[in-house]
């Protein structure tokens, strides 16, 4: 479990510092204000030894277009300047002090293979490029180093040193994700080490009458359907985005076995008399599999459900962060469960 995070100059975040995180953390705040960005962050951290990193937090945000290095690579870094050196440090439950560095190289030389398309052959090209270094040390030593950069239309990912052991796995569902892609590759993993029923109780916080999911073969495609005990199905699709976000949630948490799960505007699409089962549903999960769970919102109801839900809780396990600004700088400000009930009893505006 991640106990707390620095981020220093990843995008609009230029310094925070030991932000607490605990088993279930809800992060609330204005629009723009940087929630995204914060889970954005830790994703980075947890998931900076791969080669997509940077491409998998592109495609979040809708990026398109050509891949232009510096000017890409400016998205990442604080106020666009690439001189600045992006720090991600993060302490964890496991006696880990990790830190991740992200410099920006003007003139990297190093040797890639290009092809020379006229001949249909490979060339050895060595030069100075403009380049991503990416640097991971655990509690003071260096464990990874990979350096990215672009030549032409050429994208290259070279890892230099991959010593990294225990890292957290980590899962980000974004704002617009209800039902994942790969939801019915998740379930038939699942079905195949007849664990579908973890995921029921779960689920059945949201629909009591769920008996089974089913996998269905139509047109050559495998579609979700719920059994009801009826003899007709229902295709989960129809059941609402609450239902479908919690489903995909939970096939993710226990066929993934995510350490972390970061959830971007965790209400979204569901109904504020459905928020305090949301938090039921994820506090369950949580419990079930071990999941350590970091989500934001900028809805009154989804942390109105939160403190109702926690009020009614014997732990310490919940926290709720918001995101402010003080001398135009993101700062975070944590409530206690006493704190945050207080504020919303007083019609305090907390989001």
């Amino acid at each position: 479990m991640i106990n707390s995070v620095s981020i220093n100059n990843f995008k609009i975040i230029k310094n925070l510092e030991n932000v607490p995180l605990k088993k279930i953390t809800l992060i609330g705040g204005k629009n723009d204000i940087g929630k995204t960005t914060f889970l954005e962050a830790l994703f980075f951290y947890l998931d900076c030894n791969t080669r997509e990193v940077f491409e998998k937090l592109l495609a979040w945000r809708m990026f398109s277009g050509m891949w232009i290095p510096q000017k890409t690579w400016e998205k990442f870094f604080s106020d666009s300047d690439l001189s600045n050196e992006m720090k991600i440090s993060v302490n964890t439950d496991r006696d880990v002090n990790g830190q991740v560095i992200v410099k920006f190289l003007s003139d990297y030389e190093t040797s890639v293979q290009i092809p020379v398309t006229d001949e249909n052959k490979i060339t050895t090209l060595r030069k100075n490029f403009p380049s991503l270094e990416i640097l991971h040390s655990s509690n003071g030593s260096v464990d990874y180093q990979a350096h990215i950069l672009c030549h032409n239309t050429f994208y290259y990912y070279i890892n230099e040193m991959n010593q990294m052991q225990g890292q957290l796995s980590v899962f980000y569902i974004s704002e617009r994700m209800s039902l994942h892609e790969k939801n019915t590759e998740y379930l038939g993993i699942l079905d195949k080490a007849d664990k579908q029923d973890q995921i029921l109780p779960l689920l059945k916080i949201f629909e009591p009458n769920l008996v089974r999911l089913q996998l269905i073969n139509e047109n050559g495609n495998n579609l979700i359907y719920a059994d009801f005990g009826n003899k007709k199905k229902i295709p989960v699709n129809m059941l609402g985005d609450g239902f479908c976000r919690c489903l995909t949630m939970a096939l993710i948490i226990a066929s993934k076995n995510a350490d972390v799960l970061l959830v971007d505007e965790v209400g979204s699409g569901i109904h504020y008399s459905s928020q305090e089962a949301l938090w039921d549903f994820l506090i369950k999960a949580s419990e079930s599999y071990n999941c350590q769970i970091i989500a934001t919102t900028h809805s009154s109801d989804t942390i109105k459900a939160f403190s109702n839900v926690i009020n009614r809780k014997e732990t310490s396990d919940f926290s709720y962060i918001r995101l402010g600004k003080s001398k135009n700088e993101i700062k975070p400000y944590t409530f206690s469960t006493d704190i945050l009930s207080y504020s919303l009893s007083s019609e305090l505006e907390i989001r």
